[in-house]
C-alpha cells in the first residue's frame, strides 16, 4: 500500500504545532516551509506498518540549515530523526541520525560512522530524501526490582525503561550485576485484527519468555565457548505467535548467571507496533 500526502494540498492532515511552518514557493515548487528549529510536524494519525519506505522532497534554501524526516513519534517531544544538512556549503552535506528524547536532540551521543554520512548536497537545491524501516523492536518495557528464588517479586514496584538504540533492554543500566538474580519485564501491544507472525528475540543469561501468559521459550545462552558467546542478538530465536484482537501481553524473566559481560533482552514482534 503506497499513501502520499501534499504538504500543501494536505496540511490538514498534520499537526503544525508551534512550528512556524506555512505555505510558501521555492524554486517555483509550492512546499511547506519550516521556519523554526527543534520542532516537528506530525501526522495526526496513526499508522502502523510491518515496514515501511518514508521520502521526501526536501529542500535547504540558505547556506546553513537542516530539514528531516521523522518517524516512530510517540508526542512531540519523543521521535526518531534524521536529517540533511548542507555541511560548509561547498557540497559536501550530511545525514545525521538524531532521535528527540523528552524534548531534546541527542546528536552529541550518537556520532560517527553509525549515525553520521557524507551525502553531498548543494544548498538551495530540491533533493529526494527517504529512509527505510522494517518492523520494529519492543522499545518500552517495565521492569521489575531485582529478585531471588527464595523472595516474591513485589508487583508494585516497576520501572518503565526504554531500549538501547540497538533495540536491547540493557539490564546493566537499570541495575547492578549480582550473580543469580532475575527481573521480570512486560509491555504490551495492541492488535487490530488477529494476526500470526515469527517473534524474534535475544537475550543473557537465561529467559522465560510468556506471549498472553502462555510460556513460549524458555533457555540459557552465555559465554561459553565455543558452543555460545552470549552475546545478544534480536534473531536468536524465532518463535511463530498467534496474536488476540486487542490487548497482547509480553512478559520476560531474564535471569543474570555471569555477573559480568551484560544481561538483557531484545525482542522484536513481527509486527507493526
Amino acid at each position: 500500500m503506497k499513501l502520499n500526502w501534499s504538504l500543501v494540498d494536505d496540511l490538514k492532515n498534520f499537526d503544525i504545532s508551534e512550528s512556524g511552518a506555512h505555505l510558501a514557493e521555492w524554486k517555483d515548487t509550492k512546499a511547506l516551509y519550516l521556519n523554526k528549529s527543534g520542532v516537528a510536524v506530525l501526522l495526526n494519525d496513526d499508522i502502523h506498518f510491518k515496514s515501511y519506505r518514508l521520502q521526501a522532497d526536501v529542500a535547504i534554501p540558505e547556506a546553513v540549515g537542516f530539514v528531516g524526516l521523522v518517524f516512530g513519534a510517540k508526542d512531540m517531544n519523543n521521535y526518531e530523526l534524521i536529517y540533511l544538512s548542507p555541511g560548509a556549503g561547498d557540497g559536501l552535506g550530511g545525514i545525521q541520525y538524531d532521535p528527540v528524547m523528552n524534548g531534546s536532540t541527542t546528536w552529541q551521543i550518537y556520532n560517527g560512522p553509525d549515525y553520521q554520512a557524507s551525502a553531498p548536497y548543494v544548498s538551495g537545491e530540491w533533493v529526494r530524501l527517504e529512509q527505510l524501516a522494517r518492523e520494529g523492536f519492543v522499545t518500552e518495557w517495565i521492569v521489575s526490582k531485582p529478585y531471588c528464588d527464595n523472595t516474591q517479586l513485589i508487583e508494585t514496584d516497576w520501572t518503565k525503561v526504554d531500549v538501547e538504540e540497538n533495540g536491547t533492554l540493557n539490564l546493566n543500566r537499570l541495575y547492578p550485576s549480582a550473580k543469580d538474580i532475575s527481573v521480570q519485564a512486560r509491555s504490551t501491544v495492541y492488535i487490530s485484527e488477529e494476526t500470526e507472525s515469527v517473534l524474534n528475540f535475544g537475550f543473557s543469561d537465561q529467559l522465560r519468555l510468556w506471549i498472553n501468559e502462555e510460556e513460549v521459550y524458555q533457555g540459557i545462552w552465555k559465554w561459553n565457548p565455543p558452543e555460545s558467546d552470549g552475546r545478544i542478538r534480536y534473531d536468536f530465536v524465532a518463535v511463530p505467535i498467534r496474536w488476540t484482537i486487542g490487548l497482547n501481553t509480553i512478559r520476560a524473566e531474564i535471569t543474570n548467571q555471569e555477573v559480568i559481560f551484560g544481561w538483557g533482552l531484545s525482542l522484536k514482534t513481527g509486527i507493526s507496533i
